[in-house]
């Protein structure tokens, strides 16, 4: 998404530091998107080496710097989905959404807003609209319907799906 001014709105800055319609300074704009693209970068890196707190703490900068950018808001909404922050994440997820709508985040923003009310009593088992059953914690059960192809447990929500574990070595077995 292109940068806009955020004094008047003028949309085609380019890479000028100085707004060409208001004639207001960019530098510390230009800045905070520059270190949101860095946090964001690095926060995927994080959660590509199963790092996912670092992550989260990385997303959550990226989120603070460009608040705007809904790209760096659906990936911190996922990542507290994964962490089991299921409040925090329909709120993140919902706000992505209104920023850009996507199918994608809309699903992963009813998730995590369903297992966010929720009772902690026990583990149970959900099926999202793709079919994929979980486990997740706290609840009971509700008419949990397994898939037709069992599927592996998780309580990811849409689009944060996670590497895949590495092999175990033969030394280790």
């Amino acid at each position: 998404m292109p940068m806009e001014c955020p004094i008047c709105g003028y949309a085609r800055l380019g890479e000028a530091l100085r707004c060409p319609k208001c004639q207001s300074a960019l530098t510390m704009w230009k800045n905070c998107d520059m270190y949101g693209r860095q946090a964001y970068r690095a926060g995927l890196h994080a959660l590509s080496e199963g790092r996912t707190e670092a992550a989260a703490e990385l997303l959550l900068a990226a989120m603070v710097l460009a608040p705007e950018q809904p790209v760096y808001l659906g990936a911190y909404g996922r990542v507290l989905g994964k962490l089991g922050r299921y409040r925090e994440a329909a709120f993140v997820l919902k706000k992505a959404h209104e920023l850009a709508p996507a199918r994608e985040t809309k699903a992963a923003w009813d998730m995590a807003a369903a297992l966010a009310e929720r009772p902690l009593a026990g583990p149970a088992v959900f099926q999202d609209h793709q079919g994929m059953v979980g486990e997740m914690p706290g609840g009971e059960p509700e008419e949990a319907q397994p898939s037709a192809t069992p599927e592996p447990a998780t309580d990811q929500l849409p689009g944060s799906e996670r590497p895949p574990d590495p092999a175990p070595s033969p030394e280790a077995v």
